[in-house]
């Protein structure tokens, strides 16, 4: 379907989800052709394949269509590390440095916020070695910098209304306070955005 993207004037962005770490992301765009093919860059994902999304940007920031913020909490457990999602600035993820990189790297690029919370904490059991199964070809320096992560990092500590546990349907009486959350973290990581990391246009007017 290239011609037919190519004709359009359209190109194509690939998110990195949680399977393919940003290395692998940017093969496939220049293996497909960087003049239509580029990154859907999320932030929140990285931590789900063991990468510090710090790595994600400068790996892949160049590339990118688009640009979406997510934070999480990424913290040291007995068998690895656990990662939860979290409201933007109140992980322990970099994001000022991230959006230096950003402007950095692609001024021009379009910045979404996109929180995704109510889910409980992941364990990521890098301490055991079937866990590496899952990533035959994984590099250890940019391991050592998602550990060096999960070691500043701590739970969080603030209330969160859990929603999204595999095979169990939101209660009904949960419902009313899901869409409360919702609207919350919503409206705090877009305040963190325009206030801490300086983001945003029409605001400013």
């Amino acid at each position: 379907m290239e011609s037919q993207f190519r004709d359009a004037g359209i190109k194509v962005a690939i998110e990195n989800h949680k399977d393919l770490r940003a290395w692998e992301t940017r093969e496939v765009i220049e293996a497909a052709g960087k003049d239509w093919v580029g990154s859907y860059l999320d932030t929140g994902n990285p931590v789900f394949v063991v990468e510090n999304p710090l790595t994600t940007v400068e790996v892949l920031g160049s590339y990118a269509l688009c640009v979406h913020l997510r934070d999480s909490v990424v913290y040291e457990c007995l068998t690895g590390a656990m990662v939860q999602w979290v409201p933007l600035g109140q992980g322990n993820i970099n994001f000022h440095e991230i959006a230096r990189r950003v402007h950095t790297l692609k001024p021009d690029v379009y910045v979404y916020i996109k929180p995704i919370t109510g889910r409980p904490p992941h364990l990521m059991p890098y301490l055991d070695s079937n866990f590496w199964k899952g990533y035959p070809d994984a590099r250890a320096f940019e391991f050592a910098r998602f550990a060096a992560l999960a070691k500043q990092g701590r739970p969080y500590e603030k209330a969160m209304v859990i929603e999204d546990i595999p095979g169990r349907q939101t209660p009904e009486p949960f419902v009313a306070a899901l869409r409360y959350q919702q609207r919350e973290h919503m409206e705090a990581s877009v305040e963190y955005a325009k206030k801490s990391l300086n983001l945003g246009v029409r605001w400013r007017a």
